[in-house]
């Protein structure tokens, strides 16, 4: 939930062909807007012999696609998921990346502007020292 509490949430998929309208074979199933990880998302088969059939995901990042095939349904272990990112979607992750762009750019500008300071410093120090006298050399 927005509040950061526990947010327990449902979806079905039922499928049938009664009057010639069949279903699409899956659900979409939406939590909302959050920043946080999805901490557990259980994915359950109906039993067929009275053995749940189902597998846990755990640490699902924000606005992920997760599509989890059942097949084989008496083997969950074997069940295939693929997570699916789009972070140039949401406009933020842009505009974080440009920032952090800018930011990089701006450190390099002011570490060279000191740099070539540092290196005018040390040129004029060796020319000073060049044109001491040095009494050793008599």
């Amino acid at each position: 939930a927005a509040s950061g509490g526990r947010h327990l949430s449902a979806g079905l998929l039922s499928s049938q062909s009664c009057c010639s309208a069949l279903q699409v074979p899956f659900e979409i199933f939406g939590l909302g807007s959050f920043a946080n990880y999805v901490e557990k998302l259980t994915v359950s088969v109906p039993p067929s012999n009275k053995v749940m059939r189902s597998r846990l995901l755990s640490f699902i990042v924000p606005k992920a696609q997760i599509v989890v095939n059942p097949y084989p349904l008496d083997n969950p272990s074997a069940w295939t998921m693929k997570l699916f990112l789009q972070p140039l979607y949401d406009m933020k992750v842009l505009y974080i990346a440009i920032t952090l762009l800018c930011v990089c750019i701006l450190l390099i500008i002011i570490i060279g502007i000191l740099q070539w300071f540092e290196f005018r410093e040390d040129r004029l120090e060796k020319q000073k020292e060049s044109q001491r006298f040095h009494f050793d050399a008599m």
